[in-house]
């Protein structure tokens, strides 16, 4: 269901909070969540700049996982032991997220491949 919304306030596919489809100079101006291709859109473009932002994959995927401002200062306070600080959700988040890019990327002209 492309318009259901859980208790936490997640929107469409892509199940981002409400202030990710708000005008954003980064990303483009104000989008529906419920519009899969915009939705998906701006989700690339919010972990292009979380990739741009932390400098690895992990980073990015706990960041959009996480919060921006909760990871940066976790990771500020803690250094490398900040995994352990994120809830449960957030410690296999990103490892489940690369399990799966592994596992896809096997099959050609997939993600991670060239369209």
């Amino acid at each position: 269901m492309l318009n259901a919304v859980p208790d936490s306030g997640a929107l469409g596919v892509t199940q981002q909070l409400q202030a990710a489809f708000g005008p954003d100079p980064r990303y483009c101006d104000a989008i529906n969540p419920f519009d899969p291709e915009a939705a998906i859109d701006r989700q690339a473009a919010i972990l292009k700049t979380n990739l741009n932002a932390f400098g690895n994959q992990n980073d990015a995927l706990n960041t959009d996982n996480a919060g921006t401002g909760k990871l940066t200062r976790t990771i500020n306070q803690l250094s490398s032991d900040y995994l352990a600080h994120l809830s449960a959700e957030g410690q296999t988040y990103a490892a489940n997220i690369n399990k799966i890019l592994a596992e896809q990327r096997k099959i050609p002209r997939y993600f991670g491949s060239p369209r």
